[in-house]
């Protein structure tokens, strides 16, 4: 990983534009501060996932005409991107795209943000790409064995344009943990034992019966890109032959993360590595969900903000799987009075100063100790969260990762 430091604002693509294929969600508000604090212009062109679809329907029909008309696209811009960032896998694009624009010169990175296990979603189009940035370092070290460019490149963060106005002022804090989240069954476990012993409040979309009531009550359109049926048994069934499809070639030495696939879709033949919590028994501590106006405030109003890696695998042994997502960047970044408690994982101790900048945390007990000391030292959790907050405005905004990925671009 090549880290860039200070170089958060610049004219580093200063009248240049970068391409981004990706679905809708976060990828373009991301890359857009990144593109833009470095001077540059971003155009993003609508490529979604549809690995739930069958495959026997029209996908791969209407895929192959989406994949035609981002070639056409390239070809009727005025100036040629300076750089075209791919969040798309194998279900999606194809190597002819990525290798058309290879012909044209432009500079052609994957950044492959999918879990931890699932680096095989890219070994078709990998190749073709100039590089490939993988925000799970354990991804880049499987597709390496591919003839893949794979490097270590995380996730990062950004902030909205009031950001450093709302730091000037001074807020009032609980003393308590918040958590901002999935329900995942590993989170409610811990969740759960914490609740024993410490305040805490979750947010998240938890319950669907809160979320049907919030898209009724208000005018939600979707994004057309994310409209996608709900998977059922053949959407399932399509998913795992998918899987299948490219896992088969690498049997001899990928049994494990096949099995962890199969289980992952169909879940009753996983047996359970701790007890099963149900959210509804934690409903009273969860506070509903929030947007992204309600986010900074929110992390802001507690003294202690809690994060999670853990992937899969058993806990405490060797077959246990933690990874790095965008929460281990936002969380530091917007934690103000007290620090980002963030559960060990490999790659921490190559992005952060541990217990300077962020708390870190192993197993429930070591995050108990933890959050009593903290608790009890309120002037130290301000002070590591200042830290903490510096780390990432240094070395980890999406502009960093921007000038990442140009550093490798050959001149």
């Amino acid at each position: 990983m090549k880290m860039a430091e200070n170089s958060a604002s610049s004219n580093v693509l200063k009248d240049q534009w970068v391409l981004l294929v990706s679905p809708a969600g976060w990828a373009l508000p991301s890359f857009k501060f990144g593109v833009e604090s470095l001077g540059g212009k971003i155009e993003r062109f609508l490529l979604t996932y549809s690995m739930g679809r069958p495959s026997w329907s029209d996908f791969r029909k209407s895929n192959a005409l989406r994949n035609h008309q981002l070639r056409e696209y390239v070809t009727r811009a005025k100036e040629k991107p300076c750089m075209a960032i791919f969040v798309s896998y194998d279900d999606s694009l194809e190597a002819q795209t990525v290798s058309f624009m290879r012909k044209l010169g432009i500079f052609t990175v994957c950044f492959h943000v999918d879990m931890a296990t699932q680096w095989y979603r890219i070994l078709r189009t990998g190749p073709y790409f100039d590089l490939v940035g993988c925000a799970q370092k354990i991804n880049m070290n499987a597709l390496k064995k591919y003839s893949i460019n794979a490097v270590f490149l995380p996730m990062a963060a950004s902030y909205p344009p009031d950001f450093f106005k709302q730091f000037s002022q001074e807020t009032s804090y609980e003393k308590v943990i918040t958590y901002v989240g999935t329900h995942s069954s590993y989170r409610l476990w811990v969740i759960d034992e914490l609740k024993r012993f410490f305040p805490i409040r979750c947010y998240g979309g938890w319950f669907k019966d809160e979320l049907d009531r919030i898209e009724k009550s208000s005018k939600f359109v979707p994004d057309p890109a994310l409209i996608e049926k709900k998977r059922g048994f053949l959407g399932t069934l399509s998913k795992t032959l998918f899987d299948g499809r490219y896992i088969a070639p690498i049997f001899r030495n990928s049994f494990y993360v096949f099995d962890h696939i199969l289980k992952n879709r169909f879940p009753h033949l996983k047996k359970r590595d701790f007890p099963l919590i149900s959210p509804e028994s934690l409903r009273p501590y969860w506070k509903g969900c929030l947007n992204d106006n309600q986010f900074f405030t929110t992390f802001a109003t507690s003294l202690l903000n809690l994060g999670f890696t853990y992937f899969c695998g058993k806990p405490g042994t060797a077959g246990e799987i933690r990874q790095c997502r965008l929460r281990e960047f936002e969380g530091p970044l917007y934690s103000v009075n007290g620090p980002y408690l963030m559960q060990n994982f490999p790659e921490l101790d190559e992005l952060y100063k541990r217990d300077q900048e962020v708390i870190v945390w192993n197993d429930k007990e070591d995050l108990k100790d933890k959050v009593r000391s903290l608790f009890k030292d309120e002037k130290l959790c301000r002070q590591i969260a200042i830290k903490g907050r510096e780390a990432v405005l240094k070395r980890h905004l999406w502009s960093h990762r921007i000038l990442e990925m140009l550093s490798y671009k050959k001149c």
